[in-house]
């Protein structure tokens, strides 16, 4: 049996369990400050974003940042040469936020096209981090052949599971992303392709932001 003593410990400790609120609920999230949001590319490399190709641009409404591409493909089947297959562009990114604040990504869209023959795949592979972060946000995506149309591929990140640039310093912003053909063996003569082109004026990718105060 439990004395009046152990009872009131008891009732204690049931008080402050139930008031401890979930880390995921401490984050708060806030409208997007005021100050100036800015974002480019400062090393660009890899097969899908020769010189000149690339471009990273903030949202003047501070929600969200766009990448596009114009000459990123990868292609394989018909004699193409085996290199061609894999296409990758690494994108290290200088960000300026309001000070006080910090930013989250929570969302990405990526967009492009795809000629795929029977049997072949096309496989889209990408990841974000903050400098001196662990490697998160990754998305994947493969497409089957038969297939001829434009693509689109969405993720939403949970508000728990978003990686926030640290506070009180700007850190640099790391993309990577790769697309992968593969030519199968139903049709391995015909060419097989697969391109994050703005082919169709609209945006490449988009990374929406959230914002909260450091």
């Amino acid at each position: 049996m439990l004395g009046r003593l152990g009872i009131a410990v008891l009732s204690v400790l049931g008080v402050m369990l139930t008031s401890v609120e979930p880390v995921t609920a401490q984050v708060r999230t806030v409208d997007p400050p005021d100050g100036h949001f800015g974002m480019s590319a400062v090393s660009v490399r890899g097969t899908g974003c020769p010189v000149g190709t690339t471009s990273v641009i903030a949202n003047s409404d501070k929600t969200a940042f766009t990448v596009t591409y114009s000459n990123y493909t990868a292609q394989n089947g018909g004699g193409v040469a085996l290199f061609q297959a894999r296409a990758q562009c690494v994108i290290g990114v200088s960000v300026s936020v309001p000070q006080g604040f910090t930013f989250g990504i929570k969302s990405t869209t990526f967009r492009g096209y795809a000629d795929l023959a029977a049997g072949a795949t096309g496989t889209l592979d990408t990841q974000y981090w903050f400098v001196g972060q662990p490697m998160t946000g990754r998305i994947q995506r493969e497409y089957r052949g038969p297939f001829q149309d434009n693509w689109q591929a969405t993720d939403e990140v949970p508000i728990s599971a978003v990686q926030w640039m640290p506070c009180r310093a700007n850190y640099p912003l790391n993309i990577n992303s790769q697309l992968i053909v593969r030519a199968g063996s139903v049709n391995p003569n015909t060419t097989s392709l697969m391109t994050m082109d703005a082919t169709d004026s609209q945006i490449t990718t988009l990374y929406g932001v959230t914002w909260r105060a450091c």
